[in-house]
């Protein structure tokens, strides 16, 4: 069985100076991270990612 559903849930993803993109908050499940991930490598182009995680 696989969930492929996704949950409402709120991300704050913000590009700093040096080129770091932080996500705070990512989404819920494994797709739904996955797609935002995809996201913010082709839009922002990322040098480093940093995640804070507020779900645990």
């Amino acid at each position: 069985v696989t969930d492929r559903d996704f949950y409402s849930s709120n991300v704050l993803v913000a590009k700093m100076l040096d080129g770091t993109v932080v996500i705070v908050s990512s989404p819920f499940e494994n797709l739904g991270t996955q797609t935002l991930m995809d996201w913010v490598a082709k839009t922002m182009k990322p040098k480093k990612v940093v995640a804070i995680n507020t779900h645990f």
